[in-house]
C-alpha cells in the first residue's frame, strides 16, 4: 500500500511537470529569426575562416599605415632669422623649395611635406650657355609627378640665355611643352640669370640694354599666358635693380626675387622670395634653395594680367565640399567645388587646387589656381579637426 501510494505521488509529480511544460508560451517569431541567424552566421564564419582571416589582416593593415603616419615624426622646416616685408603683414608666408638635376634624383617628396614644404619651383629645362641649344632636365618629369602626388604644389621654370624676344618666346613654347599633362599650380617661370662668360653675359657686355631685356621677358610672359598658364620671371636683386626695370615689370608679371639675406630689398611688387641656397632637410641629399610664398586669403590674388582675357578665378563661386575634415594620416585634402555663373568648373581644365599646412589638426589653407580660360589665385582657410 505504502509503495502504490509512491508510485501514484511519482507520477503525479512527473504529470505535473509535463503540464507545466505544456503551459510555456510558444517562441516568438523573432527569436527564432535570431536563433536562425546566430546559426547560419556560425555556418558562414565556419566555411569561410580564410576570408575572414584575409579580411582581419587587411583590417591590421589599415590600422598600421594610418598609426605609422601619425607617429613617424620628420624634423620641420626652421624658421630662421627671416623679417619679411611690412607689405605682408595679414599674409600667409608659405615654405617652399626649387629643385633642378643638382639635387639628384632620389628626393623623398612625402617627408618634404611631411617637414612642412608645402610648393616647389622644379626646373624643365634650360638653354646652353655656350651653344644656345634647348634641353630639358634630367630629373624633370620624376620631379613634376612624384611631387604633385606628396601634396605639394608644383611650378616650372627654365633657363633662360635669351637675347631677343624670339628666342625667349621659342623658350616658353619649349618649357610650355615639358608641362603638357602634369598638374602646374604656380607660374611657369623665365629663370633670367647670367652665366660666367655664358652668351647672356656676353651680350649684356655687348651693350644688350634693359629695356632690350624687358622686351623679352614680356615675349615669354605673354606666350605662357596665351597658353592659359600664369607666368612669372625670377632674377636676382642686382639683376632686377640694375640690368632690369624690374619695378616696372612687376606690373605686368609675377616676380620670384632671390636675395641671400635675412630680408629682401627688391623695391617693387614680388609674390615669391629665394632667400637661402643651403637649407638642409631630411628627404632631400644635400643643400636646396628655400623660397616664401607670400598669399592673402579671401580674395582674389592678381597675377600679373598683361592685358589677359582670362576670366579671374576669384569671381568664381568656390566652396569646400567638405567643411569639416578630419586628420587621420597625410595631406587633408576637402576637395573644393567652383562654379561660375551656375555651371561647375572642371579641376585639370579650368583651375588646380594646391593645400598648405594640411598635415596635422589646426588651421590649414586651399589654394584655387585658375588655368586656361580662367587666371590668378584664391585661397582660403579651412579647420581640420
Amino acid at each position: 500500500m505504502a509503495k502504490e501510494t509512491r508510485r501514484r505521488a511519482g507520477a503525479s509529480r512527473r504529470g505535473a511537470r509535463h503540464s507545466r511544460r505544456r503551459r510555456r508560451k510558444p517562441a516568438s517569431r523573432l527569436s527564432k529569426w535570431l536563433r536562425n541567424q546566430k546559426k547560419r552566421m556560425r555556418q558562414w564564419a565556419g566555411s569561410n575562416r580564410i576570408k575572414l582571416a584575409i579580411a582581419g589582416l587587411a583590417a591590421a593593415s589599415i590600422v598600421l599605415v594610418v598609426l605609422s603616419g601619425r607617429l613617424i615624426t620628420v624634423e620641420r622646416i626652421p624658421n630662421g632669422d627671416y623679417q619679411h616685408n611690412d607689405r605682408f603683414d595679414g599674409y600667409q608666408v608659405l615654405n617652399g623649395i626649387d629643385v633642378s638635376y643638382a639635387q639628384g634624383g632620389d628626393i623623398d617628396w612625402k617627408k618634404l611635406k611631411k617637414a612642412g614644404v608645402d610648393f616647389v619651383f622644379v626646373r624643365c629645362g634650360y638653354r646652353a650657355s655656350a651653344d644656345g641649344r634647348l634641353h630639358p632636365d634630367e630629373y624633370y618629369k620624376d620631379n613634376l609627378k612624384k611631387a604633385h602626388k606628396a601634396g605639394l604644389m608644383v611650378g616650372a621654370y627654365f633657363f633662360s640665355q635669351a637675347t631677343t624676344r624670339k628666342e625667349a618666346a621659342s623658350e616658353a613654347d619649349y618649357l610650355i611643352e615639358l608641362v603638357e599633362g602634369y598638374d602646374i599650380d604656380l607660374p611657369l617661370v623665365m629663370d633670367y640669370e647670367t652665366y660666367p662668360g655664358g652668351r647672356l653675359e656676353k651680350a649684356i657686355n655687348g651693350g644688350l640694354s634693359g629695356n632690350s631685356l624687358a622686351a623679352n621677358v614680356d615675349a615669354f610672359a605673354r606666350r605662357i599666358e596665351a597658353a592659359g598658364y600664369d607666368a612669372a620671371l625670377y632674377a636676382n636683386y642686382g639683376f632686377l635693380t640694375y640690368n632690369l626695370p624690374g619695378s616696372e615689370l612687376s606690373t605686368r608679371t609675377n616676380i620670384w626675387v632671390a636675395q641671400y639675406s635675412s630680408s629682401c630689398q627688391f623695391a617693387g611688387s614680388y609674390n615669391f622670395w629665394q632667400c637661402s641656397d643651403s637649407l638642409q632637410l631630411e628627404g632631400i641629399n644635400g643643400r636646396v634653395d628655400r623660397d616664401f610664398w607670400y598669399v592673402k586669403t579671401g580674395s582674389n590674388i592678381a597675377t600679373g594680367p598683361l592685358n589677359s582675357d582670362r576670366r579671374a578665378i576669384g569671381e568664381c563661386r568656390i566652396e569646400l565640399k567638405d567643411h569639416n575634415p578630419k586628420y587621420w594620416s597625410g595631406p587633408v585634402e576637402p576637395g573644393v567645388i567652383v562654379s561660375d555663373g551656375g555651371r561647375r568648373l572642371r579641376e585639370g581644365v579650368d583651375y588646380t587646387v594646391g593645400y598648405a599646412n594640411n598635415q596635422a589638426s589646426g588651421m590649414a589653407t586651399v589654394i584655387v589656381s585658375g588655368i586656361g580660360e580662367y587666371k590668378d589665385k584664391y585661397a582660403m582657410n579651412f579647420r581640420i579637426r
